[in-house]
């Protein structure tokens, strides 16, 4: 898996695989071509995918990510699949967003690839019961637009249990409660909304 790329402009992201003589060193998107190929090599067997976040609407960055899938596919190079990372806020909750989403796994699809939702949370500003509701309903959402979605395969969070997420540290302490589980390992309504969301 190449994961984190692009920029959210849709320009490549300045790391050490790009910056570098070689492979990288400005040149586009060879050097995820290049990983991907060494990765068919060493396992034919192995799933190959690019994973990033903040493209699972249609925008720039979800633009460049399918303008480079395209590309690869029609030259034979080998990802398998593109991973939607999908960290959000309630702000998500909100029909052209939705739809946005639905639409950007739809042209993903067409190109044959499979989509994972690969790092789903929903952070919150409090632990209210009208915030867990409506991350439960958000939740519901999301995944429901993954099961309507033939190409789309898993829905994995990122974790299981608000006692171990990151998001409070990296969002130092304003947003959080972001999972399933709460601290104390009791099921939240995100994780019957889920569930339904799955049995349908």
């Amino acid at each position: 898996m190449v994961s984190e790329a692009f920029n959210d402009d849709g320009t490549m992201r300045h790391t050490i695989w790009y910056d570098q003589p070689g492979i990288g060193a400005g040149a586009g998107t060879n050097y995820i071509q290049q990983a991907l190929r060494w990765a068919r090599a060493a396992d034919p067997q192995a799933k190959l995918f690019y994973n990033d976040y903040d493209a699972e609407a249609l925008n720039r960055k979800s633009d460049a990510i399918y303008a480079m899938a395209k590309d690869f596919k029609k030259r034979g190079v080998p990802p398998d699949g593109i991973g939607f990372q999908t960290h959000i806020s309630l702000k998500f909750d909100d029909p052209a967003k939705l739809a946005s989403y639905a639409k950007n796994l739809e042209r993903f699809a067409t190109l044959g690839l499979e989509l994972d939702i690969t790092e789903l949370d929903i952070r919150l500003g409090d632990s209210s019961p009208a915030s867990f509701g409506g991350q439960a309903k958000l939740y519901g959402e999301i995944t429901a637009l993954c099961v309507q979605q033939p190409a789309c395969k898993p829905v994995q969070t990122w974790g299981f249990t608000d006692k171990h997420s990151g998001i409070p540290n990296f969002y130092k302490g304003r947003q959080g409660w972001v999972l399933l589980w709460d601290d104390k390992y009791r099921k939240k309504p995100a994780y019957s909304a889920v569930h339904d969301a799955l049995t349908q």
